[in-house]
């Protein structure tokens, strides 16, 4: 029997249609008796991984919209940079009501093609779980948010529900999610990452930072050597890092730091003249951005102290504060009230070690969780899966969340 393997590369491909600004709502929509997984089913084929294949986000936003239109669901496209569209889907209500953001990226981690044992590109469902590349991460949570948004049309809501499908990939959304927050502007919305539909309201803030040493190169031994003058810099970093693991958030693990490259030189008799030093620096609620910045422009200014020759800086490449949403909101309120109606029991109240699109709703005032079918523990990672159930759970909690914030009158009024 052939496997997933043997069909050509190419047949698999999405094609880079051209980008819309409106989709149409079609008078006739898909009948009532659609089913979750069908719909999963027809979106697995779609290619998703930034990495791996250099996928860019118009050909799968035009997919969504496409789909998002069959579905009854008004769909329009943001593009912020040349070529990588966000999709915005909206169910308007009749005015009123609070409106609801479900949101999430539109590109999938890559995993490596050659350890899967199941088609990545189809979705074989096997022992209770489906898998495929990106089901958890997020392809399932998408299908939740189209089908519960159908749902809630045909109900006649007062708020709009609002489908945002954000460009950039895992890069925190700021050409994607951040964009759409400012568009649509929501009461309150829900970050569809995969929680085992758990309620995730806190999660750690980030920086990468690049440190870069500078020597001189010079042959044998000859010139300064940047990898000598950086190992003063790397040593004082796990102290730091022993130093911030002392610091604690209930719901999180502790504040930390990883050095995770080290780049300096090419030959074996040339010293070299410059040493990269790439640092991942995680942050809980208590600490802030400026602060763990102030910590290592403190290192340098030591190091700079220390040795007349250590000549160094610093540059951030990613800055998110630590969020901690209210334990107490509405939206808490709404998704422990859906989730318990469906399963049976509350849900758990978390926070989450990683980084999600739920910063940008923290710094526009909206108050936000993360829930989503799937686990973290299989995404990133070959046989990736949801577990059936999971899928057909979170279209009824959506509709669930959805029902209960749009029926509560805005503030607008």
């Amino acid at each position: 029997m052939p496997s997933w393997r043997d069909t050509e590369p190419g047949e698999r491909l999405v094609s880079q249609r051209k980008v819309v600004i409106m989709v149409d709502v079609p008078e006739r929509t898909a009948g009532p008796d659609i089913d979750a997984l069908d719909i999963l089913r027809r979106i697995a084929p779609l290619q998703c991984e930034p990495d791996a294949l250099g996928v860019k986000e118009a050909g799968i936003a035009n997919a969504y919209a496409e789909l998002m239109g069959e579905l009854g669901i008004e769909a329009e496209l943001l593009e912020v940079e040349e070529g990588r569209p966000s999709v915005i889907g909206r169910v308007r209500g009749s005015g009123g009501g609070q409106s609801i953001l479900f949101n999430t990226h539109l590109l999938v981690p890559t995993s490596p093609l050659e350890e899967w044992h199941y088609d990545p590109y189809a979705i074989t469902v096997e022992d209770g779980k489906a898998y495929g590349m990106g089901v958890s991460d997020t392809k399932a949570g998408i299908v939740a948010m189209m089908l519960a948004a159908r749902q809630i049309a045909a109900e006649g809501p007062m708020g709009d529900v609002i489908i945002g499908l954000g460009a950039g990939g895992e890069r925190a959304g700021f050409i994607g999610t951040k964009p759409i927050v400012e568009r649509v502007r929501p009461d309150v919305a829900v970050v569809c990452e995969p929680t085992s539909l758990d309620i995730v309201y806190v999660q750690y803030g980030c920086l990468w930072v690049t440190f870069t040493v500078r020597g001189k190169q010079g042959f044998v031994d000859a010139g300064v050597s940047a990898l000598h003058k950086s190992m003063p810099l790397y040593r004082a970093l796990l102290e730091l890092n022993e130093e911030v693991r002392e610091r604690r958030h209930p719901l999180l693990p502790p504040s930390k730091l990883a050095i995770n490259a080290l780049q300096a030189g090419e030959h074996w008799v040339l010293t070299p003249h410059q040493c990269v030093v790439k640092v991942d620096r995680r942050i809980i609620p208590g600490e802030t951005v400026q602060s763990a910045t102030e910590e290592f422009e403190a290192i340098l200014a030591t190091l700079r102290s220390e040795d007349p020759q250590f000549e160094a800086s610093m540059e951030l490449a990613l800055a998110l504060p630590p969020v901690e949403m209210s334990a107490e909101s509405s939206i808490v309120a709404a998704a422990s009230s859906a989730i318990t109606d469906r399963r049976g029991k509350a849900p758990q109240l978390l926070g989450i070690k990683g980084f999600t699109e739920m910063v940008h709703m923290y710094q526009a005032g909206v108050e936000a969780i993360i829930c989503g079918p799937g686990s973290t523990a299989v995404i990133h990672a070959a046989d990736e899966y949801i577990p059936v159930d999971d899928l057909y759970d979170a279209v009824d909690v959506y509709a669930g969340i959805a029902r209960r914030i749009t029926a509560t009158p805005s503030a607008a009024g």
